[in-house]
């Protein structure tokens, strides 16, 4: 998948994708308003895919690939640097971004 533009997603949305690989080009931004839950972008990896060991990941969880070109972005503060990263299969942002990659958290590649 790949995203030309900026993502934006709403409060209280969520968006989710399955993929192997994505790329976003511009600014992934989870919004928050008013004391709502932040908008919430979910990664999954397509049954049958490899395991982490075979694509770089940890050994055992299914990964995808994905590249933010600018990051990720909670409000007006960034989760995410730029850069590409191997996700575990069921990943979410934002709940998720503080993870290390052995609690469930994006590898950086």
């Amino acid at each position: 998948m790949y995203w030309q533009k900026d993502l934006e997603i709403a409060s209280r949305f969520r968006l989710t994708l399955r993929s192997r690989q994505i790329v976003f080009k511009g600014k992934v931004v989870l919004e928050e308003h008013n004391n709502k839950p932040a908008g919430e972008l979910l990664l999954f990896v397509p049954q049958g895919d490899t395991a982490g060991g075979e694509t770089g990941g940890l050994p055992g969880p299914t990964y995808g690939e994905v590249y933010f070109a600018k990051g990720v972005w909670l409000g007006d503060q960034q989760i995410v640097e730029p850069g590409a990263y191997y996700w575990p299969h069921g990943f979410s942002l934002p709940a998720d971004y503080s993870k290390t990659p052995e609690q469930g958290g994006l590898i950086r590649r």
